[in-house]
């Protein structure tokens, strides 16, 4: 069973590295590799996504906290593309509670 998000303070203004990837229920592993940078300003977040066999992406999101609740909006590549997730936060660590269908996701990004 995924753990509960129970959301926190705002994480502070800094680079995080994806350092944690878990999948509930069992495990979705792909030989394809991904490495993480985010760089959080404010409510920005600009993402660089390095993947085994794929371009760079890069892509910016603007972001409001409500609860356990990140909700985002997209600006960059500007697709109107917005979502929700639950987050948990301490002043070192972010994590994002991505949920589809009867699969949990959750992201673990630790402040450099």
């Amino acid at each position: 069973t995924a753990p509960a998000p129970a959301g926190g303070p705002t994480p502070p203004d800094g680079k995080y590295v994806l350092t944690k990837l878990e999948v509930y229920p069992g495990s979705a592993a792909t030989s394809t590799k991904h490495k993480l940078t985010t760089e959080l300003t404010g409510t920005t977040v600009q993402n660089v996504v390095e993947s085994t066999g794929l371009p760079i992406r890069r892509d910016t999101w603007t972001f409001a906290l409500s609860g356990t609740s990140f909700d985002v909006t997209v600006t960059c590549p500007s697709n109107g593309l917005t979502f929700s997730s639950g987050y948990s936060s301490t002043t070192t660590e972010f994590k994002q509670f991505l949920t589809a269908g009867a699969v949990t996701q959750v992201l673990t990004f630790t402040k450099q």
